[in-house]
């Protein structure tokens, strides 16, 4: 998805996006309104070393009070400090619970410190910080050291006392609207995200290729006909499409391993993707390069290849498996090509495709033809499809341009995957004319180009099948 694409997504689902961008508010507000609010109180005591009354003993002094400082700074969070404090304010916690709430700085270069306490009360935070300070300097003047004259190198005193606070501090409401905000809008654009990826349709050959993890064999652009028709006619065999299936065949005929025969099952992930056209058209491409080809209709639940051949009927692979008609009555050739129709079987479509009889029958065409092409259902709508791949070699996935979702593609290849059928690769259809617009040039008949080949436009303006 390219940038235009991106904006082009954001546009038209922008409700969607502003609706969690909504929701981001609604959860900040609800937050701002439930947090518990904090207020912070500070005293500042100093300490001083007295003696000494020249530059030197001045600066030593002042060196020792800052170390001095950052010591005492040290145990305030102790319960010689603290035990007081919570015994003179009747405080209902304990001195290692309180501690959570004092901090107690020294600023760089200086003997101040400063006592800092938060509390869900401006009275209180004023009210526990000076007794700390208070505290602090009982325990000071208890345990510093005293000279033979019974006074102290270090003095310590409270400089500010604690205020109460105005306005409770900690939470900033912009900020955390501004948040839920930005958290709403990268949701909503996620979920969009996530949403067309997996709702949209599939319509690239890179798209194809990453969904399932296969090759590409091949593009085939849109049919211009609601009806489609053969390579072999006449008026078709110069066309781009006729090129592409030919294309499409050589790559087949270049699949089978050693001149070994080949049985694929072409199917596709939902019903209308065109399957079957375009193994009718394979077929006829494998053919016409001289391999024997056995096509297969064995979509017995919606067969459509005899109308597509513009065969008959005939007794057909349901007849076949249910015993009721041979091989040979049943088959019908076209050239190099022959093909067997399926004829509706809808009821006992399943069983037929897993008797004793179908497994020979495939058996059977393999050794009777280089390339045998399996006109399988989709393979999500029913499980058919899960039985005819153990007759198979291989799979071939077809997927319709425009029509077709990731996921469903995406699940498709899970399940071939699941039933240990390789997938030799996948056929993107009905890709839209614009697409190969340069490559038209190229296929030309005595020097003309040929007349089925229809610019982009017109192509665009008929309904395709």
């Amino acid at each position: 998805m390219d940038n235009r694409q991106f904006w082009s997504l954001v546009r038209s689902r922008w409700l969607v996006i502003v609706a969690f961008i909504l929701v981001g508010l609604v959860v900040a507000s609800a937050y701002v309104i439930a947090a518990t609010p904090s207020f912070v109180s500070s005293a500042e005591l100093f300490v001083a070393a007295s003696g000494g009354d020249n530059t030197i003993d001045l600066a030593q002094g002042g060196n020792f009070s800052q170390q001095q400082a950052r010591n005492y700074s040290a145990i305030v969070n102790t319960d010689a400090v603290l035990d007081p404090v919570v015994s003179t304010l009747g405080l209902s916690t304990t001195s290692s619970k309180l501690a959570a709430h004092v901090s107690a700085t020294v600023p760089l270069n200086t003997s101040v410190i400063s006592i800092s306490v938060d509390d869900a009360t401006a009275a209180g935070s004023a009210a526990i910080a000076n007794a700390v300070a208070a505290s602090l300097v009982n325990v000071i003047t208890k345990v510093a050291p005293t000279r033979s004259d019974g006074t102290t190198p270090v003095k310590i005193q409270i400089v500010q006392r604690a205020l109460v606070p105005t306005h409770a501090s900690g939470l900033n409401v912009i900020v955390v609207l501004l948040l839920g905000l930005l958290l709403g809008l990268i949701v909503g654009v996620i979920i969009v995200l996530l949403r067309e990826l997996a709702l949209a349709p599939l319509r690239t050959a890179q798209q194809a290729e990453t969904v399932t993890g296969a090759p590409l064999l091949g593009s085939v652009v849109k049919e211009t006909t609601r009806t489609p028709r053969l390579l072999e006619s006449q008026h078709r065999r110069y066309s781009l499409r006729a090129e592409q299936y030919r294309q499409i065949g050589m790559v087949l005929r270049g699949a089978r391993v050693e001149e070994e025969p080949m049985v694929v099952m072409i199917t596709s992930s939902v019903g209308g993707e065109g399957k079957s056209t375009v193994a009718a058209q394979v077929a006829v491409a494998l053919a016409a390069g001289g391999t024997s080809v056995c096509l297969v209709d064995a979509d017995l639940r919606g067969s459509t290849l005899a109308t597509y051949l513009q065969v008959d009927d005939g007794p057909g692979l349901a007849r076949v498996l249910d015993g009721t008609a041979t091989m040979t009555t049943a088959r019908q050739r076209r050239g190099k090509l022959s093909i067997f129709t399926g004829l509706s079987a809808e009821e006992n479509a399943g069983d037929l495709l897993a008797s004793p009889r179908a497994a020979k029958f495939f058996s059977d065409l393999r050794t009777r033809f280089e390339v045998v092409l399996i006109d399988a259902p989709a393979l999500l709508p029913v499980a058919d499809s899960s039985i005819i791949a153990s007759y198979a070699d291989t799979a071939l996935l077809v997927i319709s341009s425009g029509s077709v979702r990731a996921s469903e593609v995406d699940e498709a290849t899970r399940t071939l995957s699941s039933l240990g059928i390789p997938l030799v690769g996948v056929i993107l259809n009905r890709v839209p004319a614009f697409t190969f617009a340069r490559l038209r040039r190229g296929f030309t008949k005595n020097g003309h180009e040929s007349s089925t080949d229809h610019t982009a436009a017109e192509i665009e303006k008929t309904p395709s099948i």
